[in-house]
Parts: C-alpha cells; structure tokens; sequence
C-alpha cells in the first residue's frame, strides 16, 4: 500500500503517547477530520481574510459571536492584523506570485511526501538583501512572545520545524533549486504584532528530516502488522473525529503523581 507523508503526520507520529487509531483515520486513510478546536478556526478565518482561503481551500468568513451578536475582541484583532497584511508585504518588498502550492514527490518506492505552501514570493531579507523567491508560511498565533509550548514564537529555535524541513526539501527535489523559508507571524494580543522568522535548512536538517521521515514509516509498518489499537486519554480524545463511535473513548484527565 502506498502512503503519503506529510509534515503533519510525522509531527503526529513523534508525540509521545499518541493513538494509533486516530492516526489511521486522520491522515492516513484521511476519511475523517479533526475536530477543530477555537485556535485552529481562528487560524483559518485570518488566512480566509489575508489570502482568501486556508490550507486545501478552506474558508471561514465569520467566527462565533458573542450573545448578543456582537464580534469577539480576539475577532476584532484579528481583522485589524488582516487588514494590515497588505502593508506588511509592501514594507518587505513581498508580492505574493503563487498561493495554496501543493507539492508532492515520490520519495522512496509506496513513500510520496506532500505539502501545501501558502505562498511564494520575493522578500528583503535584512541580511541577505533581496530574495527573488521564498516560501512564506503565514501563521497566527496568540502573542509572538509566547515562550511555553509548542508554539513558542519567542524562541522559535526551541520549535519543531519539520514543515520548514519538508517544504524546503520538496521545493528543491521538485524544481532543482534552492529557496529560502520565512514564516510570517501575526499575533492578536491587546498590542497586536507580527514577527518574520527566517529558518535555515542545510545538511543537518535535511538529514533530521530523512530520520524524521524513517521513524514514521517505521510505525506506520509496525501498526499495519501489529494492529491500529485505541490509546484513550483526554489529550487524544479531546479532538478526535471518532468520539461518537469509538468504546474507548474518555474525557477523564491523567492523575497526577507526586
């Protein structure tokens, strides 16, 4: 059977604990969805706003108003920060010449890898002056200096960048050549901000990306052989597509040991 890797997946693959179950039907035989939680909606109504849809073409022109009809101070900022989007890519010099990018290569033979970017365009980069091309990945989040968890902006360096590694790689298997990776920050805090990060790819992330890669699949055999079992915890449930079929399913939180 052929298998379509995608950085998702393999973030998905490297949490600790994680259910297999949920895996299968998510992203590999990709018959369900996610739940979508507040934050991803969020995400998608800014990339709605900035580039007209999400990733694989979704959109959301609206996002839950309070009781009484009103939008939602985080609305608010948000559509600020998108209506600041263009301004944004006028001072870096950015024009956006192609969005939602899909790529795919083959890998290995059953192994494809896939990724959607959201952009390409040029950029002034401070040190290396002018970029002809880039992949831009836009991003929102809830304060660019947030230093806990895994969307640490402040400390970018402590966050997993498979995407940057995948996107990278694929854009240069696929076009023969190399192109720089930015992601683009926009925050909706009470001072909303934005924050351009660029991350570096070279030799040790691709090969971290070739590891990452090999774990995956090593896994993905292994459940094949052994079986896609259940691993019923809150954090797995909470957004799970099969909550209402599957018998294992538990909003009961880990007890906690001291």
């Amino acid at each position: 059977m052929p298998y379509k890797i995608s950085q998702s997946l393999i973030k998905a693959f490297a949490q600790d604990g994680y259910c297999p179950m949920k895996l299968k039907v998510v992203y590999i035989e990709k018959t369900h969805n996610l739940i979508a939680s507040e934050h991803m909606h969020r995400g998608v109504f800014f990339e709605t706003l900035c580039l007209g849809s999400g990733v694989h073409g979704k959109t959301l022109t609206d996002l839950p108003r309070l009781k009484n009809g009103k939008k939602s101070v985080s609305q608010e900022r948000i559509e600020d920060q998108a209506a600041q989007f263009q301004s944004t890519l006028i001072n870096h010099k950015m024009k956006i010449l192609d969005k939602d990018v899909y790529l795919e290569y083959e890998y290995e033979d059953g192994i494809t890898l896939n990724g959607t970017i959201d952009f390409i365009s040029p950029i002034w980069d401070d040190t290396d002056g002018p970029i002809p091309k880039a992949i831009i990945d836009l991003k929102l989040t809830m304060n660019i200096y947030s230093q806990f968890g895994p969307y640490c902006w402040h400390f970018p360096h402590n966050m997993d960048h498979t995407q940057a590694y995948m996107y990278s790689y694929l854009w240069r298997e696929i076009h023969g050549e190399e192109v720089p990776f930015y992601y683009l920050v926009f925050d909706y805090k009470p001072t909303p901000e934005y924050k351009i990060i660029k991350k570096l790819t070279g030799k040790l992330e691709e090969y971290e990306l070739k590891e990452s890669i090999r774990r995956t699949v090593e896994k993905i055999y292994l459940h094949e052989s052994k079986g896609y079992f259940t691993n019923p915890k809150s954090t797995n449930c909470k957004n799970c597509p099969l909550q209402n079929q599957c018998p294992d399913f538990t909003k009961a939180k880990k007890i906690q040991t001291v």
